[in-house]
């Protein structure tokens, strides 16, 4: 196994890769691998379908987005048209990644992050949701909801006041003696909007200041402060309704059926259509809102942001920062010390 490839501990999997996993925390672990990803050459990923038993499909003003299918050899392929074929073994243990002639490699890397890690996820039958999360020292405040609805920008405005990243856009739970924990995951926020626009959150001084990168699907990926703290239990989730005609947040706790309805309208992979993996995941969400209260509302939106969103919706969920332990000095939402 090639040195150079990233070793990783990622939504409790120890993943080795020979993309980059953009993970801010220590290499390494023991044991053998749970998942290994290959870069395993080029081939087409065409617009049509391939054989197989459909589990996810994802269509958009007829531009097909991607197709996943089981083969009738049993392993599993993951075709994102016009841009690459994932091969999954039947395992769940290895994936061959072939880049379709001409396609950015960058953009593998962040399908692999995201819809990859989600698949292999979802087909283990664990809990899962489409959702950023932080640690406010000690216990994990989840943001759950799609793209552009903010819980990548939520995450960064908790850890401008002092949270730390638990995980970006895929959290993975455990539902262990009744008590619902959160793994570590992706460490970077990627924000559809400018960076920039959030970096007065942080304070003025450039070693307050996250570093950021472009991605390949043109998004900023914020390097935030990461906990390394695993399994945290989840105190609150939060589904964000960005509202740019808003002073103040206005939040909500659900019951716990319209949380359970509310939390399945956001599933990480649009299009599924695996009757197991749905019935598995329907279970895992009622379990979820049994055990962890759901608040869904009104956030003020920016840019720019105001400086209160953060402690005031900490607390209508009844909540607060805690200092984490060997926490750096980070300015608080209003860029205080």
């Amino acid at each position: 196994m090639s040195e150079s490839r990233e070793r990783r501990l990622l939504y409790g999997l120890r993943v080795v890769s020979d993309l980059p996993l953009h993970v801010d925390r220590p290499t390494g672990f023991d044991g053998e691998p749970d998942l290994v990803i290959t870069l395993a050459g080029e081939r087409p990923a065409p617009d049509d379908e391939p054989a197989g038993r459909l589990l996810a499909r994802y269509v958009e003003d007829d531009r097909g987005y991607f197709t996943f299918v089981t083969t009738p050899a049993g392993d599993h392929l993951l075709r994102f048209h016009r841009t690459a074929e994932f091969v999954v073994s039947a395992d769940l243990r290895n994936v061959a990644i072939f880049l379709a002639p001409g396609a950015d490699p960058g953009l593998a890397a962040v399908l692999v992050t995201g819809t990859l890690m989600s698949f292999i996820l979802l087909m283990r039958g664990v809990p899962l949701l489409h959702a950023s999360a932080v640690d406010l020292g000690g216990r994990a405040l989840a943001f759950v909801g799609y793209a552009g609805k903010g819980k990548s920008t939520m995450a960064t405005l908790m850890c401008a006041a002092g949270a730390r990243i638990i995980t970006d856009d895929v959290l993975r739970l455990d539902i262990t003696g009744g008590v619902v924990q959160a793994h570590l995951g992706a460490t970077e926020a990627r924000l559809r909007k400018s960076a920039v626009e959030l970096a007065a959150a942080f304070g003025g001084q450039p070693s307050s200041q996250p570093s950021v990168r472009k991605t390949s699907d043109d998004r900023d990926a914020v390097q935030l402060l990461a906990t390394d703290a695993d399994l945290l239990p989840l105190a609150a989730i939060v589904v964000p309704e960005p509202r740019r005609d808003l002073e103040r947040v206005e939040l909500v706790r659900l019951s716990t059926s319209e949380a359970l309805l509310q939390l399945a309208r956001y599933p990480r992979i649009v299009g599924w259509v695996g009757h197991d993996v749905l019935a598995g995941q329907f279970h895992h969400l009622a379990d979820i809102v049994e055990r962890v209260p759901v608040f869904v509302g009104n956030v003020p939106w920016g840019p720019p942001f105001a400086a209160d969103i953060a402690p005031t919706l900490l607390e209508q969920v009844g909540l607060a920062i805690e200092p984490a332990a060997g926490a750096l000095d980070q300015p608080d939402a209003a860029g205080s010390r």
